[in-house]
């Protein structure tokens, strides 16, 4: 499975094309930040650390970071490709971003109506279960969603979500069966999971680790090939026989 969600910075038009001037003094207005996710996912927390650091860069002119969640991204990525084209609106998109062309009947914007500047971070997914899932590992809660399926709800970040594309990949890998549960964002997904409404979840590892730490989920794996550096202890979703 793959091993992270790439997130990529896309801002509409560049001011290269206005002339040495106009590049020099640029940001000349706020520069607004527009994350296509709820609040408190993993996208969001990366917009915000990176709106302090453009902001500091560019001498205490203001980066302001706005949600606008909605369709796997699709609303508020469509907020960033009709904004003026003057490089003060910059997206910070996941995987969804060209993933949606794939999965949906219509979207309202062309990728080309977007400049990508840079992928800000790679983030590596974990598998996350209620504590009152009788699975400590991979292999026990494949041996539990098998002797009862669609009993475990499994939550997802959205229709066509890198979570929910994962979620099914599991289930067609292992043989079994769990009922989807879509929200607007990972973030809107936690409550129902702790309380167990939901049972099972895959998200990035940065967004479920503070509910990890308090003991209010547990975390049975994560993906990639390898483990992660700030969880040696942590096994691969790999290492349990689902490749």
């Amino acid at each position: 499975m793959h091993p992270t969600r790439r997130l990529l910075v896309v801002a509409l038009a560049t001011l290269a094309i206005a002339g040495p001037a106009v590049a020099q003094e640029y940001p000349t207005k706020p520069v607004r930040i527009l994350v296509p996710y709820p609040p408190g996912g993993a996208s969001d927390v990366t917009a915000r650390i990176l709106a302090d650091k453009l902001s500091k860069r560019w001498g205490g002119k203001p980066v302001f970071v706005e949600n606008k969640a909605g369709a796997n991204g699709v609303i508020g990525t469509e907020t960033i490709a009709r904004a003026d084209p003057d490089g003060h609106t910059i997206g910070l998109v996941a995987s969804s971003h060209v993933t949606n062309h794939a999965l949906l009947k219509k979207v309202p914007y062309e990728l080309s109506d977007m400049v990508p500047v840079t992928i800000t971070a790679q983030v590596q997914l974990g598998l996350v279960v209620n504590p009152a899932v009788p699975a400590n590992n991979v292999r026990e809660l494949i041996a539990y969603a098998k002797a009862n399926p669609n009993k475990l709800a499994v939550a997802t970040s959205g229709r066509g979500s890198n979570p929910q594309l994962w979620a099914l990949a599991f289930q067609q890998m292992t043989g079994t069966q769990m009922i989807d549960v879509p929200y607007k964002g990972s973030a809107t997904a936690h409550p129902d999971l702790l309380a167990g409404q939901t049972q099972v979840m895959f998200d990035a590892v940065a967004a479920v680790m503070p509910h990890v730490k308090a003991g209010k989920l547990r975390l049975l794996a994560v993906g990639g090939a390898k483990r992660s550096p700030f969880l040696p202890d942590t096994p691969t979703i790999q290492e349990a026989g689902v490749p």
